[in-house]
């Protein structure tokens, strides 16, 4: 048997804070603590896979498995436990939920990509048909459990270690709950739930910050008990770090925000091709709109990821090399769809556009010369207001980028701010295109 890894510093965290913003998370445990976890972890799996060789159908002990990788850092995995989980996935077949995608996440530190940091295999079977809600209402879905798991982490290092930088943390990401239901219009919230955070908002000033921080995971775990427990289970199971930084369950929360915003917007651009295609402007342009709402609202998460201190994400990248938002498929999705892309762009990344023949602003082309430009006024006006927030959103995430980076390369081997910089100003629809 190898030493156990998981009392080993995973990462060089000199001259980060205790906990909290630019610290160390709340789930890394003292070192008698961290080693009780590994043998917990290892024990747990052995008896799992035992009694599945014997035909039993105990659940899998996640739970056990996830404190330990949530204490030392994916990336720091103790070989033996990772052996158990290798062997584990003889085990796994079709049908047995979450875990056959989840082992390959749990086990990506030699191919590790964009998809498997995320998780977006299990969140993508988690937002399949469930209890008779639609796919889209899951991926609203997850994008709202998602964003409550973000505010109920902060709240708690607020708890833990008041601060005012966690104190701004935990602001910028109830901001975020008051907006869910302009990211994820598909997931109906009561009311009341979007009212009791803004309202906190409002005296948020008059409140210490055990206070706030008490209100704001209250209104949290009240948003969190509304979304199917599928996509609960999914959602904890992939807050997965490399590292053992406070800020890496923030920014893996915030991708998986953007992730499901993208899909939805991706889905948006793809149905009104066929919409225009059919000649229903209405459509098209309802569609167009919601996405372009959906797609502004995204200014509230540049506001929690600029919380994040250039040396907390220094760390974390240095762990995470390979695993680059340019591989965004949703993402990719959006642009092409949108417009033919320039030579030495994304490679296509979605059988819509094939399917179709062609592109959003083709079929627009084409409809103005059949229907006149008069009728078509209203579709390229909406397609334009998309464009506009479509390019404000990449700008932000430029600014992001040079305040954590600076001019670095990226970790997808592009050059860093400088490629956000040249890409914010790339519209999705060139030939309508005026400046943004």
């Amino acid at each position: 048997m190898s030493a156990p890894t998981g009392l080993a510093r995973t990462e060089d965290t000199t001259g980060l804070a205790e906990a909290g913003v630019g610290g160390t998370s709340l789930r890394v445990l003292p070192p008698t603590s961290c080693l009780r976890a590994l043998m917990t972890a290892r024990r747990a799996v052995r008896e799992w896979s035992g009694e599945r060789r014997s035909g039993q159908l105990r659940p899998f002990p996640f739970t056990e498995v996830l404190t330990h990788l949530k204490s030392v850092g994916r990336s720091r995995i103790d070989p033996d436990l990772r052996a158990e989980l290798v062997a584990a996935r003889a085990y796994t077949w079709p049908g047995s939920g979450l875990l056959r995608e989840w082992l390959p996440m749990a086990l990506d530190q030699d191919d590790a990509d964009y998809d498997s940091y995320v998780g977006n295999a299990i969140l993508t079977a988690a937002s399949a048909t469930e209890g008779g809600m639609a796919s889209e209402q899951l991926v609203d879905a997850t994008l709202v459990a998602a964003t409550a798991d973000l505010v109920m982490l902060e709240a708690e290092a607020l708890t833990a270690h008041p601060s005012v930088a966690q104190s701004v943390r935990v602001r910028s990401s109830v901001r975020v709950l008051t907006r869910v239901h302009e990211l994820a219009p598909g997931f109906a919230l009561p009311r009341q739930l979007i009212d009791e955070p803004l309202a906190l908002l409002d005296r948020w000033a008059r409140m210490n910050d055990v206070a706030t921080a008490h209100a704001s995971y209250q209104c949290a775990v009240a948003v969190s008990g509304q979304v199917p427990s599928v996509v609960r289970d999914a959602i904890d199971i992939t807050l997965l770090p490399t590292t053992r930084v406070h800020d890496e369950q923030m920014f893996v929360r915030c991708i998986q925000i953007f992730e499901s915003l993208y899909r939805q917007v991706a889905d948006r651009v793809a149905q009104s091709i066929i919409a225009l295609d059919a000649g229903n402007t209405d459509q098209t342009v309802a569609l167009l709109a919601e996405a372009a709402r959906r797609v502004r609202a995204t200014r509230v998460l540049y506001r929690v990821l600029t919380t994040m201190p250039p040396d907390a994400f220094a760390v974390i990248r240095a762990h995470t090399h390979g695993r680059s938002a340019v591989q965004s498929r949703p993402y990719r999705r959006v642009e092409d769809l949108s417009a033919p892309r320039p030579p030495g762009g994304s490679q296509a990344s979605t059988t819509d556009a094939d399917r179709c023949g062609t592109t959003l602003q083709e079929i627009l082309l084409l409809r103005e010369r059949e229907l006149g430009r008069e009728a078509a006024t209203p579709v390229r006006q909406t397609m334009s207001e998309l464009d506009s927030a479509w390019r404000a959103m990449k700008r932000s995430h430029w600014g992001v980028t040079l305040k954590t980076i600076g001019k670095v390369r990226g970790t997808g081997g592009t050059a860093g701010a400088d490629y956000l910089r040249v890409t914010a100003q790339r519209p999705l629809f060139p030939l309508l295109s005026t400046p943004a």
